[in-house]
């Protein structure tokens, strides 16, 4: 079992959130204002509107900051590309020494973003995957 830090909760950090948690590994994930309250009342929901499945759910923390001194042997940044940076400065304070991934529209340098926790660290990516935020649950 991986410990995994996902930053960032809107589609795509939730998709992967909940699809590790229930992969059996252990997920925090770092959320802001009304998500953040969302995910505290209502933990972490998916629902596959193709599907037409009820909601999943699986069972992640949730943060509002990454904590200092943390170990992961996986971060996921899922952040809009203006926040890309702000997110790294912040992964970076954790004991991290394993990769991490900045998966999402990141139009940014991405040497720049490499050099802030390390190239040979540094995976950037692109989720395949799209979809909105109704309440607590993302469809």
């Amino acid at each position: 079992m991986a410990s995994v830090l996902v930053f960032g909760a809107g589609v795509i950090g939730s998709v992967y959130a909940l699809r590790l948690a229930k992969a059996g590994h252990e997920v925090q994930l770092v959320a802001r204002g009304d998500r953040l309250a969302a995910l505290r009342a209502g933990g972490l929901e998916i629902r596959n509107v193709l599907m037409c499945d009820a909601p999943e759910k699986a069972p992640v923390t949730v943060l509002e900051r990454v904590p200092d001194g943390e170990f992961y042997d996986l971060s996921i940044v899922a952040v809009r590309s203006g926040q890309v940076e702000p997110a790294l400065r912040e992964v970076a304070r954790a004991k991290n020494s394993g990769p991490v991934a900045v998966i999402g529209n990141n139009l940014g340098d991405l040497g720049a973003q490499g050099a802030m926790i390390g190239p040979e660290r540094f995976v950037a990516g692109f989720g395949a995957f799209g979809g909105c935020r109704e309440g607590g649950v993302i469809s």
